[in-house]
């Protein structure tokens, strides 16, 4: 009977020890996840983000060029049309 309980003593001490080791790996895991998250949202919030509101301000630039540039390129080319040979295509798009 001692030898039983010895052998379960045994049993219940590796069981202890194999959860406080997938205690410790799960902890390194959510450790470096977070971690890699917050790099990730750091990488989103400084760069992405700056970038992506340049990129809208240099839209708006180029529409804002395009919309005043449109109607003299429009006009130079209604009035020029008939210098322009037959088989070539030059369109101004008007969206």
């Amino acid at each position: 009977m001692e030898n039983i309980i010895s052998q379960l003593e045994l049993i219940i001490n590796k069981i202890d020890n194999l959860e406080n080791k997938i205690d410790n790996l799960e902890n390194k895991f959510n450790n470096k996840l977070d971690n890699k998250l917050d790099k990730l949202d750091n990488k989103l919030d400084k760069n992405v983000i700056t970038e992506c509101k340049k990129m809208g301000s240099h839209i708006n630039f180029i529409e804002n060029i395009y919309d005043n540039i449109k109607h003299p390129i429009g006009y130079i080319m209604y009035k020029i049309k008939n210098y322009i040979p037959k088989n070539t295509n030059y369109t101004l798009l008007n969206n």
